[in-house]
């Protein structure tokens, strides 16, 4: 069984790709970098890096194997904010669960409102999927959460904005060139499929709009696919093409490009905030004034 030591060797050798470079970052020998690197690739079952002496890059495996290596090392750190957290109950704060979607449109500008107007409210943010944020809003953990669209009787939501489908594509794929891309164009390559259990909202609105205009593609799941990097990755490793929300223009490596699609009425998602029905905590509702002051000006 791995460690998390492993998880942050393989990490500093993904991103320098340099086994000297990373050794050295990481302060410890060389060798004993090797090692590590080598117990993890015989635990998960494949080569994670392809190496000789003078070259290192990650192969397919090893691409999205260095997001999800990252997203538990930020989920360890968060288990250890969230218990220092409760240890300070008594701070005047707000935790918020968020998306990618969130983190890329939304936080960036209400942040710096919210915390100038009420700089006495401790801001706590959560990265989350949404069945991690239903269960996070129940047990309190978080007071409100950004999310896709739910229906739960002890939730209230309220929608934030309405987000395009795009198609990412690898650049050398040859749709690549074109400006916006017919459904039936795809039909070719493989589509990376969004895990329904993990998000079924977008995989929901994909798999309706597949069946409206009549297109059925071949798939390819990979685990952890609802995760937006892990779905990047498979594009930039070239296994095939994927339809994810607009907000990921702006964190896509050079090798992946995003088109709209062609169509009539193509697909679109939205992004809510939901939180516990009943009375609201002051912190909240200072939050959320500020949301929907900001939403109604479709500063998003």
């Amino acid at each position: 069984m791995f460690e998390l030591r492993h998880l942050r060797y393989f990490i500093a050798v993904a991103e320098e790709l340099n086994f000297t470079h990373a050794a050295a970052r990481l302060h410890t020998a060389q060798p004993s970098l090797s090692q590590q690197i080598r117990q993890l690739e015989e635990w998960v079952g494949t080569p994670l890096l392809r190496r000789d002496k003078h070259h290192v890059e990650l192969t397919p495996a090893g691409q999205v194997m260095l997001a999800e290596a990252r997203e538990i090392l930020e989920r360890t750190r968060g288990a250890v904010r969230n218990a220092l957290e409760a240890a300070n109950r008594g701070a005047k704060q707000i935790s918020i669960g968020i998306n990618p979607s969130a983190q890329v449109k939304v936080i960036p500008t209400l942040l710096p409102i919210f915390e100038g107007r009420f700089h006495d409210i401790r801001v706590v943010l959560h990265s989350l999927t949404t069945v991690e944020q239903i269960a996070s809003l129940r047990n309190h953990t978080i007071d409100i959460g950004f999310m896709r669209p739910i229906d739960d009787p002890d939730l209230v939501t309220e929608t934030v904005l309405r987000e395009n489908i795009v198609v990412l594509l690898h650049v050398n794929n040859t749709l690549a060139q074109l400006k916006r891309i017919p459904p039936e164009k795809l039909l070719p390559f493989p589509r990376i499929n969004v895990v329904r259990s993990l998000g079924p909202n977008l995989h929901d609105t994909i798999e309706a709009f597949c069946a409206k205009v009549g297109v059925r593609f071949k798939t390819i799941t990979i685990e952890g696919s609802e995760n937006i990097i892990s779905s990047i990755s498979s594009v930039s490793a070239n296994l095939g093409f994927s339809l994810q929300p607009d907000y990921v223009r702006p964190i896509l490596p050079k090798n992946v490009v995003a088109r709209p699609l062609d169509c009539a009425n193509p697909p679109t998602i939205d992004l809510v905030c939901a939180y516990p029905k009943g009375d609201l905590s002051p912190s909240l509702r200072a939050f959320l004034s500020v949301l929907r002051e900001y939403r109604s000006g479709n500063k998003f």
